[in-house]
């Protein structure tokens, strides 16, 4: 695999995502197992071996609602830019990138290398591009319109601990004073950056990475706001369609550990759930590991524990993970394959230009 796609996203190397993988794995496990450890006795077991198995349905049902409200999504995005991919394809494509961003630190792999893949299956670099941002620009804008209805609610609802509060309110204050960075640098992003470095401390502006930084920053902000315009450029009709594809894409895993509540014996406990993994789910974006292992189980008990009983939230924080890390990896993971299969494929059947010396001779 080629460490740069066609439209300038740099690609992770194979290397990078094989150990990815394994650490993602090896810490996740390993911190389900210290969970477990502190928070199981014999009314776990007895507890979940009673679980309503139709429940459990219900969950891989909503597991495989997401996908495919991403795959219209992204078919709904292709068709708004003027082009057509096959229902296979897409899912390979989008399902591969799915793959690479749950074993990089921040989801860093998942935009690149959904475009690669796009670009694989015929769709030029510019429009992949297009398709991707655009679909990733709505879930930022869901995520930090949602934040203060999510703070507000947690606050009345959830007990949270004053930490996990915190961070929640420095996240929420982070989501909010980034879309104003965008909104201010849409018109002019140079003129942001100068004011930037004008108003940073003299310590700041004497070094390098600070301006190396700040210009990456805000060519950042440049394409985001180019997807914006371009979301704004969209019929009524495909906007409302994209944003509902959205909402419904990132709230439907949030129902999951509700149901698994249910199953238990606890339908009393699934409106303070589906709260709950608002939470957590506001949280582990800013996770620096690999499919946010470790910080993902870590945070989900420390949160869930405020309200389940003792016994049941390390076997909650696994059938959770089961779901929405283990499963989605293994289903993802051959998804991946596939897509790089064909992506290699068709490089190798792209026609190479003539070699300058044959024109020559041929003239």
């Amino acid at each position: 695999m080629s460490s740069r796609s066609d439209s300038g996203e740099a690609l992770p190397r194979r290397r990078v995502i094989i150990t990815g993988l394994i650490g993602a794995i090896v810490l996740s496990v390993a911190t389900i197992l210290i969970v477990l450890f502190l928070t199981m006795d014999r009314q776990t077991w007895s507890a979940v071996a009673g679980i309503n198995p139709l429940l459990v349905l219900a969950a891989l049902g909503l597991l495989l609602a997401k996908w495919s409200f991403h795959i219209i999504r992204t078919k709904l995005l292709i068709r708004a830019s003027g082009h057509e991919l096959g229902t296979f394809p897409t899912v390979k494509a989008m399902l591969g990138g799915t793959f690479t961003g749950a074993v990089t630190p921040f989801l860093a792999s998942e935009i690149p290398m959904e475009i690669y893949f796009l670009h694989g299956y015929g769709i030029q670099a510019a429009p992949a591009t297009a398709i991707v941002t655009v679909g990733s620009t709505m879930s930022i804008l869901l995520f930090v319109i949602a934040m203060p209805v999510v703070l507000l609610t947690a606050a009345v609802r959830v007990h949270l601990q004053v930490g996990l509060r915190a961070i929640l309110i420095v996240a929420g204050v982070a989501a909010l004073v980034l879309l104003l960075l965008v909104l201010f640098s849409m018109r002019d992003p140079q003129r942001m950056i100068a004011l930037v470095e004008e108003r940073a401390p003299g310590v700041l502006r004497r070094r390098q990475w600070f301006r190396r930084g700040t210009e990456a920053f805000f060519r950042a902000m440049a394409a985001f706001s180019a997807s914006l315009r371009t979301i704004l450029g969209f019929s009524k009709g495909v906007l409302a369609a994209a944003a509902l594809l959205t909402l419904l894409l990132w709230t439907t895993v949030i129902f999951i550990p509700g149901l698994m509540l249910w199953g238990l014996g606890y339908s009393n406990l699934f409106g303070q759930a589906v709260l709950a993994q608002m939470v957590v789910s506001y949280l582990l974006p800013f996770s620096p590991t690999p499919g946010q292992s470790g910080v993902a189980e870590a945070t989900f008990a420390g949160v869930y524990a405020t309200f389940v009983p003792a016994h049941l939230v390390g076997a909650l924080a696994l059938l959770w993970r089961f779901f929405t890390f283990y499963l989605a990896l293994a289903v993802t993971g051959v998804a991946f394959v596939l897509a790089s299969r064909d992506s290699l494929k068709a490089a190798r059947e792209k026609p190479q230009p003539e070699p300058v010396a044959d024109v020559v001779k041929s003239e």
